[in-house]
């Protein structure tokens, strides 16, 4: 009713199927499993796409089709890193938390603006990402790992630096798919 900017209720979205996917790998053991709700997820999107309906999903001014990634990555995610739940849960808050925070953010507050192929980008947006990932990614590897504080804030300084270099050349929603394997 409030009618917020369909970048805002993208995000939303893409942040509540995010947060439906961090438990996976503790909740399932198949890759089958995962893919088959993947797939329950993308028919009927894809059917609301083809049908003009949910503007407040497909209303954005550029041609993505994150909607259709986001499912692929989280399922190609589960499968290179659910043996690994540190390794999925970072991938994952990258994808789902800075993502978001860059999009909405970089949408508002961007002023200094480059085009990645025929997507608008803002360098405020990949700022965002980027200190979002640098100061996220710690969290789970101090609490899920035996590293050592000071390794963690490299390895997030390094994991930050390229996964915003992935998130800043992904036109299309194809960041949706590359963030989390980068």
């Amino acid at each position: 009713r409030a009618r917020p900017p369909v970048e805002w209720t993208r995000k939303l979205v893409h942040l509540g199927f995010g947060a439906l996917a961090v438990p996976l790998p503790w909740l399932i053991a198949s890759p089958w499993t995962v893919l088959g709700i993947a797939a329950l997820a993308v028919g009927p999107i894809l059917w609301a796409r083809r049908r003009g309906l949910l503007p407040s999903l497909f209303g954005v001014e550029r041609a993505s089709r994150g909607e259709v990634y986001f499912p692929i990555g989280v399922v190609l995610l589960f499968l290179v890193g659910s043996r690994e739940p540190v390794f999925y849960v970072i991938s994952l808050f990258t994808l789902v938390v800075c993502d978001a925070l860059a999009a909405v953010l970089g949408k508002a507050y961007g002023r200094h603006q480059y085009l990645v192929t025929s997507d608008r980008r803002s360098l405020e947006g990949s700022a965002v990402f980027l200190f979002s990932a640098f100061v996220g990614i710690p969290l789970p590897l101090l609490l899920m790992t035996d590293i050592e504080r000071g390794a963690c804030v490299l390895i997030a300084l390094q994991l930050a630096l390229l996964v915003t270099s992935f998130e800043a050349i992904g036109a299309g929603g194809s960041d949706n798919l590359t963030v989390p394997l980068a």
